[in-house]
């Protein structure tokens, strides 16, 4: 008889034990455009994902609404309104259910630099 291990982190989980796993954001070279990568847990019902990208002075520059995640893992390409505009900025996450409160939140800051306009050889 053999014995089949599981990861814990493999099993899914009721809605509200679902939190986020690993979160990756990073800006294009030409500064418009921001990649973000999410992770989360094995889960019994697909969760929200709420998105947004704010600038150093607060203003809400770019977002997302991912109703029903299909998968653990996304990534997409958010652009940033307004153009290149070097500096700091904050991407803020928040996952939760329909018919339940927010389940898990994070927040990641990232710095946007100036475009890179060169020709590539």
């Amino acid at each position: 008889m053999g014995m089949d291990f599981v990861d814990p982190d493999e099993l899914p989980q009721p809605p509200e034990l679902v939190r986020f796993q690993n979160i990756f954001v990073q800006s294009y070279p030409d500064g418009r455009r921001v990649k973000v990568r999410i992770e989360v847990m094995a889960f019994q019902e697909p969760p929200d994902i709420e998105i947004e990208v704010l600038n150093q002075g607060g203003d809400r520059v770019a977002s997302a609404s991912i109703i029903e995640m299909g998968s653990r893992n996304l990534e997409l390409t958010l652009h940033l309104r307004g153009g290149s505009h070097p500096g700091r900025y904050v991407c803020r996450f928040d996952l939760s259910y329909r018919d339940r409160k927010l389940v898990d939140s994070r927040e990641v800051a990232f710095s946007v630099f100036e475009a890179d306009n060169h020709d590539q050889e």
